[in-house]
């Protein structure tokens, strides 16, 4: 909603209250004689007069109307309807422009939280060349999750995705894919992650996590870096911080939104 169509929503919705005051006299009354106004003062527009109509008149009970004389413009006196209205519409008006707010009309800086190297993922109409640049030069190579199975039911399965689109899917047991598949990443998802592994610290996480207990799951996390280097830790019992976990089920949701291709069974 545009602000000229906010201005004509809050113009209409002061007639609508101003006359409020007038369709609550038009209540029709006992069967009777005409019968005074108590208050000839309330009138609520300059100019205008009461008038009565007998039920012959009408066909039914006796109806009060108030008939405007004068200009035709008459002068909205500010009832407490008319002062409800224009608040409750304006405040109506800008949480329906808050939450339809069309592409590009937000705020054009990036949030606080995002470094700049990440500053292309918040780009408006960024050219496919300066998007292709990005990724050949991202930091990040790929980034693998490993779930290694426990004593009982837990899903086994391994997957990588890469920077470059590419992604592999290696499911063994007690998960929807058996055997080996290919898919394609998205590139600005990948780079989502790796945002938040920079952010989360996981270059600087100790190599493993071991819970003090047995026969639980072990989720192993591996990035390898444009420089060469490579990060994995091994995370038993979820034992590990909380910001490796979230990386953990960040990786998985990434996984379960591609669309992944079989390309043979494993003999597992």
């Amino acid at each position: 909603m545009r602000p000229r169509s906010i201005a004509v929503t809050v113009f209409v919705a002061c007639l609508i209250a101003a006359s409020a005051p007038v369709l609550t006299q038009q209540e029709p009354t006992a069967q009777g004689p005409p019968v005074p106004f108590e208050d000839p003062g309330a009138c609520p527009f300059e100019g205008c007069v009461y008038r009565e109509e007998t039920p012959a008149q009408t066909g039914g009970g006796l109806f009060r109307h108030v008939e405007v004389r004068g200009s035709a413009m008459a002068r909205i006196r500010p009832t407490p309807h008319l002062v409800l209205a224009i608040w409750l519409t304006a405040l109506a008006g800008w949480h329906t422009v808050a939450r339809t707010q069309e592409p590009g009309q937000g705020q054009s800086t990036l949030p606080p939280s995002v470094p700049a190297q990440y500053a292309f993922l918040y780009a408006r109409g960024m050219a496919p060349e300066a998007w292709n640049a990005a990724q050949k030069t991202f930091p990040y190579v790929s980034i693998s999750l490993a779930r290694r199975g426990c004593f009982g039911t837990c899903p086994k399965y391994s997957a990588t995705i890469r920077a470059d689109g590419g992604a592999t899917y290696t499911g063994e047991q007690f998960t929807t894919r058996i055997g080996t598949y290919s898919a394609r990443t998205y590139f600005g998802d990948f780079a989502r992650l790796a945002m938040f592994i920079d952010q989360s610290g996981f270059m600087k996480l100790s190599d493993r996590y071991t819970a003090p207990w047995t026969d639980d799951e072990t989720v192993v996390v591996t990035v390898v870096r444009r420089d060469g280097t490579v990060k994995s830790v091994s995370n038993y019992g979820r034992f590990g911080p909380p910001d490796l976990w979230v990386l953990e089920r960040a990786i998985d949701g990434v996984i379960e939104e591609m669309k992944w291709t079989s390309v043979g069974r494993g003999g597992f």
